[in-house]
């Protein structure tokens, strides 16, 4: 079960709030379509103030969960795109 992703056990590092804040940043486009690489960078810079930098790794992996929830899926230019 991947719930906390980290060793350290941060909330901010579980899966779901990783995932609360992809789909919020997918809620808040104007089409529900993002270029994956605008949401990485976008959900950074949130966090310049904090140490809560997201690593691609645990970018990619909430994108593979939320695509298994089916939450989101992609485009045929590889944009994410929310289901919901």
């Amino acid at each position: 079960m991947i719930l906390l992703i980290d060793e350290d056990n941060e909330p901010t590092k579980s899966l779901y709030y990783l995932g609360a804040r992809v789909i919020q940043a997918l809620a808040n486009s104007n089409f529900g379509v993002v270029d994956p690489n605008i949401l990485f960078r976008s959900l950074n810079s949130e966090d310049i103030l904090t140490s809560n930098r997201l690593s691609f790794d645990y970018f990619m992996l909430t994108l593979d969960w939320l695509y298994i929830l089916g939450k989101i899926d992609l485009n045929e230019k590889g944009d994410v795109v929310r289901c919901f």
